[in-house]
């Protein structure tokens, strides 16, 4: 399980467009999940941030399809999805603050060095 920092850079592959959005304190780890295709790596959380711009939570208002970036505390950074198999996000802004929902699966763990 890896301390994260609390900023997180979400990627928009269809617009290009970079977010960057403020987080609380979180920890995040990979389960390992085998299904008859095979063993995959499930990167699948939700995590309270800040309230965004309008602007913002219109464009994550549905699920998108996105590249997550996260740095932990050693300046190590972590990749959540990839161009072929890309993480779906979604944001919720609630009255002072919200969600950021990732939904991934990928077939390496993007946290082990």
């Amino acid at each position: 399980m890896k301390e994260l920092s609390t900023v997180i850079e979400v990627t928009h592959l269809r617009s290009g467009d970079v977010k960057k959005i403020l987080a609380e304190q979180f920890t995040f780890a990979a389960t390992v999940e085998e299904t008859e295709a095979g063993i995959y790596f499930n990167c699948s959380k939700d995590i309270s941030i800040e309230k965004v711009d309008q602007y913002t939570c219109d464009m994550f208002s549905t699920p998108q399809s996105c590249i997550v970036k996260f740095k932990d505390n050693n300046n190590q950074f972590y990749v959540i999805g990839e161009k072929n198999m890309p993480a779906k996000v979604f944001i919720n802004n609630l009255l002072n603050g919200g969600t950021l929902s990732i939904k991934c699966k990928m077939l390496t763990n993007p946290f082990n060095i």
